[in-house]
Order: structure tokens, then sequence, then C-alpha cells
């Protein structure tokens, strides 16, 4: 079975997937779908990134330096006089602040990429947090199988999340068409905020529903197998989990 084949069978046919593998001996390739998962997540922020400083086209000033006092120039006077030091500090030849031009598209672009680490590292803990999810939620309906087991079913239940972020990006690049960004910080700050508190408009909420119920369908059908569940107890279990997982990103 190729690699297509075998990807497709997962997503559409879950339970025949795990049943044909030893899942006691998946879980490398469950978290290679992990990795791939927080790798694609992480280039589409940034691809956010991207696409939000593209359409910040604005500067504003920043103060880079204040002028001293007389008093805080002389007191530096005595003290290079005593060190044998010669020179007179930039900001006692200022009369007023000095400011620099600052572009709020690189201030922008340097927020999203300083987060791009906390993204790829979310997914890997995500990953671990939804697998004890699963793991207690099928206990619950007396679910049999080790944590390792109901983790390769997670991370291989991850793979949907992918829909979600082709989405949200989408959503993104939408939103932002309509909105002339400010040119001060307080306002473009404000503007994010809005974005990230429900400004997608509702295809981001489709791609959230799409997502979170397609990666229940899979966890259905792969603790149905990794944990002995008959139906409507995986469902159960992955149904509990992946409306929690909605609901969050909803929120």
């Amino acid at each position: 079975m190729s690699r297509l084949d075998a990807l497709l069978e997962l997503l559409l046919s879950p339970r025949s997937f795990f049943a044909d593998r030893d899942i006691d001996h998946h879980f490398g390739r469950a978290f290679a779908a992990v990795l791939v998962v927080a790798v694609v997540s992480s280039a589409a922020f940034l691809t956010m990134g991207w696409l939000f400083a593209a359409n910040v086209d604005a500067t504003y000033e920043r103060t880079v330096a204040e002028p001293w006092d007389e008093e805080s120039c002389e007191q530096y006077a005595d003290m290079t006089n005593e060190t044998n030091l010669s020179g007179t500090p930039e900001n006692c030849a200022l009369s007023e602040p000095k400011t620099a031009t600052v572009h709020a598209s690189d201030v922008v672009w340097d927020a999203f990429l300083g987060r791009v680490p906390l993204v790829f590292v979310a997914t890997i803990v995500g990953w671990l947090l939804i697998g004890v999810g699963l793991h207690v939620a099928s206990a619950v309906v007396e679910g049999e199988g080790s944590f390792g087991r109901t983790l390769v079913v997670t991370g291989y239940g991850m793979v949907p999340s992918l829909v979600q972020t082709v989405f949200g990006v989408v959503a993104f690049w939408l939103a932002i068409q309509s909105i002339e960004f400010g040119g001060d910080p307080e306002r473009l700050a404000r503007q994010v905020e809005r974005l990230a508190t429900g400004g997608l408009g509702p295809l981001s909420v489709v791609g959230a529903v799409v997502g979170a119920g397609w990666q229940g369908y899979v966890w259905t059908g792969g603790l149905q197998e990794a944990r002995d569940l008959p139906r409507g107890g995986a469902a159960f279990a992955a149904g509990v989990v992946a409306t929690l997982l909605l609901l969050s990103s909803l929120l």
C-alpha cells in the first residue's frame, strides 16, 4: 500500500487503518505525523505573519534616546575625569528626545517570527495532553490498552487538524483585506486583538468544526482497536475530547 493510499485509509476508514497495523509498533510513525502537523502549523503561522506584515503600510516614530538633565551630565563628567576617560554621552548633546522611524510591518513580522517556536512546541505538548484526555475518557467507558497505544491513535488523529489550518489561513487572508491597519502601536494592537478574538469570520468556524469532527471520526476508529471499545464507547470518548477542542478554538 502506498503512502497516499494509507493516508486516505486513515482519513476515510480509520478503523480499517488501525486494524491492519500493529499499533504497539507505530509510535515512531505517529510521532512523525505529529511533527509534520507541527511543521505545517508553524509554516501556516509564518504565512499569516507575512500576509499581515504585507498589509501594514505604516510607520511611526519611536524614542531611542532622551536628553539628560544638567546634573546627570555633570556627574558623568566627574566620573570620566576620575577614571581618565573622555567623551560626552550623546544624551547630553540632545535638546529634545531623539526618535527613529519604525516600520510597523517589521514589528509585526518580528512578533510572528518570535512565536514560531511556541507554535511548534505547543503542537507537541498538545498531542500529549490530548492523549491524556482520550485515555481518561476511554477509560470511563472501560477501555483497555496502554497509554502508548492511545498516543499512537492521538498522533494519527491530529492529521485532519491540517484542514482547520488551511481554513484558518484563508480566513485570516480574507479578514485582513477589509482592515486599514493603523500606524501607531496602540491601534495596531487593538486590530490584532480584534482578529484574535473572532474577527476571522464564519470560514474559520467552519474550518474548526470540520477539523474537530474529522479528528473525532479518526479517533473513534482508532480507539475501537487500540482500547478494545465498541463503536459507541469509542465515539463517546473521542466526541468529548473533540468537542472540548472545538470549544477551546472558538472561545
